[in-house]
């Protein structure tokens, strides 16, 4: 007998990450920043929120980004 569960987790471990891997070459070819976020635990939000505020401040914006930690 098939365990269905184990078969949902791997098809959705295989489809996360096929869309991570697609991520990260689309961001790459338009040169932009790829970080993987969670909205739930929160995880690397802060970090997302940093590497984009120096990234604008390399490209010359006037306004720099805070210490951040998280």
């Amino acid at each position: 007998m098939r365990n269905l569960q184990s078969d949902t987790f791997s098809g959705a471990l295989r489809d996360y990450v096929y869309y991570c891997y697609e991520g990260e070459l689309y961001a790459k070819e338009k040169g932009l920043t790829f970080l993987e976020t969670s909205a739930k635990t929160a995880h690397n939000v802060n970090k997302l929120f940093y590497e984009t505020s120096l990234k604008k401040v390399e490209q010359g914006s006037s306004v720099a980004p805070r210490d951040m930690k998280g």
